[in-house]
């Protein structure tokens, strides 16, 4: 399945050309003292955060979108309390969504209108989210309880955690069932890929038979716009990554990609002794801690011997270029924008460390700021035994 990969990259550039443009003005009628708003939208191929940067309670946002909807997510919030969200379908042209502050009983609540924008989940104003909550209620009453009795806890304890991984599958077969039904409507392929797909790579991501048969059945399920879009390769790449990871003693996956400056590359033409392949983030706190550590392995290897290659899910190319520039990270930088090259790798952490050999044999892996010491110790008696 590996080499596959190549030609999967070829696809996608060709993918990755933008359907058309999203505008869209945010208004708010009035803005309680104490009030935020966290607001993202997905664009088919990464989410995008949006700063909050109302000027007289407004905010106009325009952007490409690679799907056959960009997805718009807002979440405002009150002091600590969380208020309800919007989630809306936004098409190319111009759209408003318009917010209110209602006041019911003494309590602020949060109301949406919107033009050319579809709030898909308020199941009273759009009727396949209202049959969705239906069909789902009373499967993940197994799963509300659970979170009620243990919390975060049914994610770190394996017994719950195994427990949660039943409940899951059941919830996830009752969804299915829907959209099997209805397969050629973005809401399905939208509902799969924030309910079914994202779901299942947090809690079963190591039930490798599970995740086939989700393979498989988001295959057998919708039509190629869907399969063969960004968004459809991105979860299949993914779902194939947890079932077959690169770990250690396997071969690493090979693509093609452009680096922060423009420069096509390869994997295979990074020829040194020894590849690592940094996955990092400037807002990862133990990934910039793990950078001194880097410089010390490339300034003591040398080029001969060891190859970087920084592979960043930056909010943006702008802080990544910055942060590469200001912290003298002289070694060669990927910008992950598409999450795909984490995919493949199967990186569900950050900071992740990949040593392999010339022949892209992985030696190594590990996913904490820590291991650096660790590649230091293989490195220098890999080189010592290779002398």
């Amino acid at each position: 399945m590996r080499t596959i990969f190549c030609f999967v990259f070829a696809f996608f550039s060709i993918l990755a050309s933008a359907q058309g443009d999203f505008e869209l003005e945010l208004v708010l009628t009035s803005r309680p003292p104490e009030t935020r708003f966290y607001v993202s939208y997905y664009n088919g191929k990464a989410t995008v955060l949006v700063q909050d940067s109302f000027v007289n309670n407004r905010m106009h946002i325009k952007a490409p979108f690679f799907a056959e909807y960009a997805t718009f997510s807002i979440s405002p919030y009150l002091k600590d309390e969380s208020l309800t969200s919007g989630e809306f379908l936004i098409h190319r042209g111009s759209s408003i969504i318009q917010v209110d502050f209602v006041e019911n009983a003494g309590k602020t609540g949060v109301k949406y209108q919107s033009e050319k924008a579809v709030l898909i989940n308020d199941p009273a104003s759009f009727k396949p989210y209202q049959k969705l909550m239906e069909i789902r209620r009373e499967v993940a009453q197994p799963i509300n309880e659970l979170s009620e009795k243990h919390s975060y806890k049914m994610f770190q304890n394996d017994s719950l955690r195994k427990i949660l991984g039943v409940h899951v599958k059941n919830l996830n077969e009752a969804t299915l069932k829907y959209i099997q039904a209805q397969p050629i409507d973005y809401f399905s392929l939208w509902f799969f890929r924030t309910q079914v797909f994202e779901l299942s790579m947090t809690v079963l991501d190591k039930d490798t038979s599970y995740l086939k048969h989700l393979k498989k059945t988001f295959t057998n399920t919708f039509p190629p716009k869907y399969r063969d879009s960004f968004e459809g390769q991105y979860i299949l790449l993914t779902l194939e990554g947890a079932i077959s990871p690169a770990t250690t003693n396997s071969i690493a996956p090979g693509f093609s990609k452009k680096d922060i400056y423009g420069k096509s590359r390869t994997l295979s033409e990074f020829n040194s002794k020894y590849v690592l392949l940094d996955f990092w983030a400037s807002w990862c706190p133990p990934c910039m801690a793990g950078m001194p550590h880097l410089k010390e392995l490339k300034k003591k290897f040398g080029p001969e011997l060891l190859t970087i290659v920084g592979i960043s899910v930056d909010h943006n190319m702008q802080t990544l270029k910055k942060t590469v520039s200001n912290t003298g990270m002289d070694w060669i930088h990927f910008y992950d924008d598409d999450a795909v090259l984490s995919a493949m790798y199967a990186v569900k952490s950050y900071p992740t460390y990949i040593l392999m050999d010339r022949n892209k044999h992985i030696l190594f892996r590990g996913n904490s700021s820590e291991d650096t010491s660790k590649l230091a110790d293989l490195l220098g008696k890999l080189t010592t035994l290779s002398k």
